[in-house]
């Protein structure tokens, strides 16, 4: 499937005015093709994709290896989207944190820090069906 064909199922058409956005966003989808061969994302031409949507962004540092890419929903600008347990993960041996230590930081330190229309998402990610078992 080629991204005109993406776009058009999955966002259904976009306003003339957010064209320049469709552009970026056609530009990480390509960049994600690529991605796909290679073993990590690229987290700088990922955050320089959605930086170029999105000057605002809120980020974390600490959790760049937890980016899975951006998302947005209409009328909204581009934000940052985490795997949220792959950032606890990383919480937890950045400070030689317990997991439940770990999951408290990443509540009371991590996402209370984010708030307002450039914060961004942390994905939980559902198991993936296994022969009709999850």
């Amino acid at each position: 499937m080629n991204f005109n064909e993406w776009w058009m199922k999955e966002i259904g058409g976009f306003p003339q005015e957010h064209s320049q956005l469709m552009e970026i966003c056609k530009s990480a989808f390509i960049a994600g093709a690529d991605n796909s061969k290679k073993e990590e994302l690229d987290y700088k031409k990922t955050l320089d994709s959605l930086f170029q949507a999105n000057i605002d962004a809120d980020t974390h540092h600490i959790l760049e290896k937890a980016l899975v890419g951006f998302g947005f929903k209409a009328d909204c600008k581009p934000i940052a989207v985490y795997d949220a347990r792959l950032a606890v993960s990383i919480i937890q041996e950045k400070f030689c944190f317990s997991y439940d230590e770990a999951v408290e930081h990443f509540d009371k330190k991590i996402i209370v820090r984010f708030e307002g229309e450039n914060a961004p998402l942390f994905l939980f990610k559902t198991p993936v069906k296994n022969d009709g078992e999850w």
